[in-house]
């Protein structure tokens, strides 16, 4: 099970004499973020950058851990949070979420594609020392450190984790009495299964159970009793990416609503590798058919050289930015990368393909379909210099961010 390499814990920062604004970050091993507004499996509305109040605002957020378009301080870690599905009842908001996730341990091969994690399909990652990350937007992950039998969460966190050796579960309970309980690591139990999201209980005592087939995968998570709210889950069945996620489509009772397909990359794809996530194609149900309503489209670097790693993503499309790409006569999933640039809502380049932080990002790519127009985009690029913690003044990460204009906005991390 993957985790994440390093996240966000409280602590303090402080900017240099240089800085245009004063956003703080931090740093630490196996760490996660500050806990989210609500737990990371309830609520999948879109978080792009937690702290701003713009999505994709062309400037660094000041009082935020990460800048303004989502790269975090501290790590060069990528916030990239889409929220695919979503609907309201049962005292619940649920979805279909999915998060990238560049800084983790390997290379996640999920049923969403590699390095992406579906937020109401929770996760207990654990590592090698039998710590536990509770996983929903990967950035989010909620660490617990073993102690004996115990497990304790690390930076003050209110949730709390147990392990039922008997029933061969964990019990993550948050700050509102609701639980969630993930298949435990016990040799017994499947080792697809493992850590795996088995069931939701609310603080009323309402338990909500997915269902999951013979090859280990949930194929549906109904809510509800009479008219109940339900997202049902169908995978590719042949091909080389059989087992991934083809659909997942809610219904309210046996009714449709929405679903979104998705589609993969395959060998010998010029822009992503083998199970890597290329389209997300968002549907609306009219009563007799599928009416399409937009589309996300992603590529990938295929080597590990230069700015570029493997499965590293290296640039994203948004439904507005597709439909601008194709109103100019361009085939999105077949035009090269500069022909796409300036259609894109980011594009990555990293430090290498070691540590995996975001060196340069270009964003809010604004061209209009009149291609004798130009294109409008921002660029912000990163550079990290790690130092040995010397104490509450001390700080273990420096970044300096160059703006659009040249100036740099310089972050210390603890």
């Amino acid at each position: 099970m993957p985790y994440p390499l390093d996240s966000n814990a409280p602590s303090s920062s402080s900017p240099s004499s240089q800085s245009s604004s004063s956003p703080c970050g931090c740093t630490a091993t196996f760490c996660p973020a500050p806990p989210p507004p609500d737990p990371p499996y309830s609520d999948p509305g879109q978080v792009t950058n937690p702290g701003s109040s713009s999505q994709n605002s062309g400037s660094s957020s000041s009082n935020s851990t990460y800048t303004g378009n989502p790269v975090r301080y501290s790590n060069g870690e990528i916030r990239m949070v889409a929220p695919r599905l979503s609907m309201r009842g049962f005292g619940q908001r649920w979805g279909h979420t999915v998060s990238y996730g560049n800084r983790i341990d390997s290379d996640y091969n999920g049923a969403n594609g590699y390095r992406w994690f579906i937020k109401e399909l929770p996760q207990a990652g654990k590592d090698g020392s039998g710590n536990i990350a509770i996983i929903g937007v990967v950035n989010d992950a909620i660490w617990f450190n073993k102690s004996g039998a115990n497990y304790i969460a690390r930076y003050f966190s209110q949730e709390t984790l147990s392990e039922d050796t008997t029933a061969k579960e964990f019990i993550f309970t948050d700050t509102r009495g609701q639980a969630v309980k993930f298949f435990s690591y016990d040799a017994s139990i499947a080792a697809a299964k493992q850590g795996q999201f088995k069931s939701l209980t609310d603080p009323y005592g309402n338990t909500w159970t997915p269902s999951y087939d013979v090859n280990n995968r949930v194929t549906q998570f109904i809510m509800g009793s009479g008219t109940t709210t339900g997202y049902y889950y169908t995978y590719y069945t042949s091909g080389n990416n059989a087992g991934k996620l083809q659909y997942v489509t809610l219904q309210r009772g046996s009714t449709n609503v929405a679903r979104t397909e998705f589609q993969y990359y395959d060998t010998g794809d010029t822009h992503g590798n083998l199970g890597d996530l290329k389209l997300a194609i968002d549907q609306t149900w009219s009563g007799s058919a599928w009416n399409e309503l937009g589309r996300t489209h992603n590529r990938y670097y295929k080597t590990n050289t230069g700015v570029e790693f493997v499965r590293g993503l290296k640039m994203t499309l948004r439904p507005e930015g597709y439909a601008r790409a194709v109103a100019a006569s361009l085939d999105p999933l077949t035009a090269t990368d500069s022909e796409l640039t300036p259609y894109a809502d980011h594009t990555f380049e990293f430090n290498n393909s070691t540590d995996k932080r975001v060196g340069k990002e270009v964003v809010n790519g604004t061209k209009s379909p009149d291609t004798s127009s130009s294109s409008s985009t921002t660029s912000y690029g990163y550079g990290y210099t790690p130092a040995a913690f010397t104490g509450a003044n001390g700080w273990t990460m420096k970044n300096v961010e160059t703006l659009p204009g040249g100036d740099t906005n310089t972050v210390y991390s603890n």
